[in-house]
C-alpha cells in the first residue's frame, strides 16, 4: 500500500488455492501468511503457517523459502530446519538474523538471514503447565515457553514476545524475564507494575525506538 496515496496493489502471491510454492511474484502461493518484517534493502520476510520463514525479493518481489517445509520440530538449514506455526518474526539490530516464535513447539527460533541456518534459542518445547518459568544469563534454552506469538526487536539485541496474557524479555545474554501479567489468575485487564498488571488477550505489540516503550494490543 503506498503511504501517500493508499493504492494498493499485490506484490506476491495469488487466490490460486490454499498452497505454499515458490515462484516467480504473482506465480508463488501463500498458506496462512502471519507476521512480516521489512528488511532496511526493501526484501520482506515472512512467518507462515503451513510451517515456513518465506523471502521475498525486493528487486522483482520473487518469492522463495528461506527455512522450513512442513509440520514438526528440528534445527537445520533451509528445509532441514522444521517448524510449528511460525507466527511473528524480528530482526536483531543488524539484520543478520531473525528471531522467530515457533508457537505450537513452545520455543523461539533463530535463522540466519544469509543462509537459513535455524536453531533453538530459547525453550525447552516442554509442555508449559508447570507454569512461566524465568531463567538466569545462558538459560534461555531451559526456559518454559508456552505458544509464543507476538515479538518485538529491542535494544542490545533484546526481545519482547508475548505468551497468552504474559509479556516476557529474551535479553542478549540468553535469559528470560517476565515483565508484565501473569501466567496463573486467568483474563484480566489491570493497569499496574510487572505481575500486578494483567491482560485479557495480547494482539500484538511495538516498540517506540526514540523512547523504548513497548505497546501492547489486549484484545478485549
Amino acid at each position: 500500500m503506498s503511504a501517500a496515496t493508499g493504492a494498493m496493489t499485490t506484490v506476491a502471491g495469488n487466490l490460486d488455492g490454499w498452497k505454499s510454492v515458490d515462484g516467480a511474484a504473482l506465480e508463488a502461493n501463500f498458506h496462512g501468511l502471519e507476521g512480516v518484517v521489512v528488511a532496511n534493502d526493501g526484501t520482506v520476510y515472512a512467518a507462515e503457517t503451513s510451517h515456513k520463514v518465506r523471502r521475498i525479493a525486493a528487486a522483482d518481489a520473487a518469492v522463495t523459502t528461506l527455512a522450513g517445509a512442513y509440520f514438526g520440530y528440528a534445527d537445520g538449514t533451509g528445509a532441514s530446519a522444521l517448524f510449528k506455526y511460525p507466527r511473528a518474526l524480528a530482526f536483531n539490530a543488524a539484520q543478520s538474523t531473525m528471531i522467530v516464535t515457533d508457537y505450537q513447539n513452545n520455543r523461539l527460533r533463530k535463522v540466519v538471514i544469509a543462509t537459513g541456518v535455524t536453531t533453538t534459542i530459547a525453550g525447552d518445547g516442554s509442555d508449559a503447565s508447570r507454569g512461566t518459568v524465568d531463567t538466569d544469563a545462558g538459560g534461555a534454552r531451559a526456559a518454559t515457553v508456552h505458544h509464543p506469538k507476538f515479538i518485538a526487536a529491542a535494544k542490545a539485541d533484546s526481545y519482547y514476545f508475548s505468551e497468552g496474557i504474559v509479556v516476557r524479555k529474551l535479553l542478549a545474554d540468553l535469559s528470560i524475564h517476565t515483565v508484565a501479567g501473569k501466567s496463573s489468575g486467568g483474563m484480566t485487564t489491570k493497569d499496574g507494575f510487572g505481575g500486578a498488571s494483567g491482560f485479557s488477550s495480547i494482539f500484538g505489540l511495538s516498540i517506540d525506538p526514540a523512547t523504548e516503550y513497548l505497546y501492547v494490543m489486549d484484545q478485549k
